[in-house]
């Protein structure tokens, strides 16, 4: 499963904002944990744009 660790100097109202659409639009296909998201794989691309439109930098995915 990929993993998106976001940016640790992001601020928290985008992280908490990215994380909510995430849960939102994928349910429970998302493991968030901190500020990392895990989803299978068929959902990256999705996890991808969401973050995107939030503006948050990430690693992995």
């Amino acid at each position: 499963m990929p993993k998106f660790v976001l940016d640790k100097y992001a601020l928290d109202s985008q992280k908490s904002e990215a994380k909510a659409k995430v849960v939102s639009e994928l349910g429970s296909n998302a493991s968030v944990s901190g500020n990392v998201i895990e989803v299978p794989s068929y959902n990256a691309t999705k996890v991808a744009q969401i973050l995107s439109q939030v503006g948050i930098k990430y690693s992995g995915g």
